[in-house]
């Protein structure tokens, strides 16, 4: 009896009638094929939303949680072959460990991740499913949410408040999170990870950090570098190679010399404004490798010099330039009600004597003055006839919503020479 109902469940269009009434002649629930499957294996395998066949085995004394030749629960099937959501909540009612692991120590939400199943990710996030076990990989779900570029999971995870999540857990290529959405490349999510706190500083394999990684993809990503340092990641750690992250940048210039330094000279401006001067280890770790390094000194001699004139400059009371720029690097609003339209205004005339750090500066004004300032310009195009065009400010506005803050500045900047 326990084959026929095994072979009547594979056929795949079971009825819980002839289920109940096989099961009532004697066929056991928990009765086994070849490979360790139970009744209920089979129904998440060869069945689609068959939730009242479901309810008829588990009522009947069903082992919920049996393991297979593989070690999977009839849960970890019912993800993997998609099954209805419906047939997964009444698992996990019934009482399915929602936090086994298969051989690989694959949990359930390890499945549904590398599934995309967004709907079993909502039911067991709600169940509270252990987000931090990793699998024999050494991968949390968090690592798989990177490497599936699965953002929409990813923020469901760390927006999870009472969920206790390593952000910092490596994996057995000793990668974070943080590390591995560096390799691939993935900014929005490098975003996210540095948003919910992500160490830039933790090393990987061969003591690289996420910015070694950042300077070694090819072509190198420059928001991505630039990213990273946003966040303090430190131009001056080692790896095994006795290589830094500058190291890594001159060598850019060496390889292709289009490069320009823009690389070193992109992390020499963090450096000067986030350290100070470090002149004397440039000049000693780095000077006896590179001919290009009194050159790159010029440079960064200057960024130094602008960043003395803002801890001297001003802007609001007592709120130096200097401590608003730093501020807005550690994306911290604490100036935001302090810093009103009035002080914007100053600061967009003042920003004029820092090309430098330009770019950096506007990065940290809030969006909403910058719009603000652009709905008081006349825009305009110009018609195939010459005549100018000018826009209304709902188009401004729209307008404004696509563009970075750097962007509308220098839009800014090219409209009011040409104000009537």
């Amino acid at each position: 009896m326990d084959s026929k109902l095994l072979n009547y469940i594979e056929k795949g269009n079971p009825q819980p009638g002839t289920v109940r009434q096989m099961i009532t002649r004697g066929a056991h629930v928990n009765g086994i094929d070849p490979n360790s499957n139970t009744i209920l294996h089979l129904v998440m395998r060869h069945c689609c939303n068959k939730l009242e066949v479901v309810r008829v085995i588990l009522n009947a004394g069903a082992d919920i949680d049996a393991m297979n030749i593989d070690r999977k629960t009839p849960l970890l099937m019912a993800i993997e072959h998609c099954q209805d959501i419906s047939v997964i909540i009444a698992l996990i009612e019934h009482g399915a460990n929602i936090n086994c692991a298969d051989k690989n120590n694959n949990t359930p939400l390890h499945f549904a991740v590398i599934n995309e199943r967004h709907s079993a990710i909502d039911v067991l996030l709600h169940f509270k499913a252990d987000v931090s076990i990793r699998n024999s990989d050494g991968n949390s779900v968090v690592h798989l949410c990177v490497l599936k570029n699965d953002m929409q999971t990813l923020k469901k995870i760390l927006q999870c408040e009472d969920l206790k999540i390593d952000i910092d857990a490596k994996n057995n290529l000793e990668e974070t999170p943080l590390m591995s959405a560096v390799k691939v490349e993935n900014l929005e999510i490098v975003r996210e990870l540095l948003l919910v706190g992500a160490s830039v500083r933790i090393s990987g394999i061969r003591a690289s950090t996420p910015l070694h990684a950042a300077l070694k993809n090819s072509p190198t990503n420059m928001e991505l570098v630039e990213e990273l340092l946003w966040y303090n990641a430190d131009v001056f750690d080692y790896d095994m190679d006795l290589l830094t992250p500058l190291h890594l940048a001159l060598n850019k210039y060496y390889e292709k010399e289009s490069d320009n330094l823009v690389f070193s000279k992109t992390l020499l401006k963090f450096v000067a404004l986030r350290n100070g001067d470090r002149t004397d280890w440039i000049s000693h770790h780095a000077s006896a490798r590179y001919d290009i390094i009194p050159e790159l000194l010029k440079y960064y001699k200057m960024c130094l010099a602008e960043v003395c004139r803002m801890e001297s400059e001003l802007i609001h009371e007592n709120i130096s330039f200097y401590e608003f720029v730093i501020q807005g690097l550690n994306k911290r609003a604490l100036l935001e009600k302090r810093i009103d339209y009035f002080t914007f205004n100053h600061i967009l005339f003042v920003i004029k004597a820092y090309p430098i750090y330009r770019d950096i500066i506007v990065s940290c004004i809030n969006k909403k003055y910058l719009s603000r300032k652009m709905m008081n310009i006349a825009f305009y195009t110009k018609q195939e006839n010459g005549q100018k065009k000018f826009l209304d400010n709902d188009s401004v506005f729209i307008i404004c919503g696509y563009l970075s803050n750097l962007e509308i500045l220098n839009l800014i900047d090219a409209f009011s020479d040409f104000q009537p």
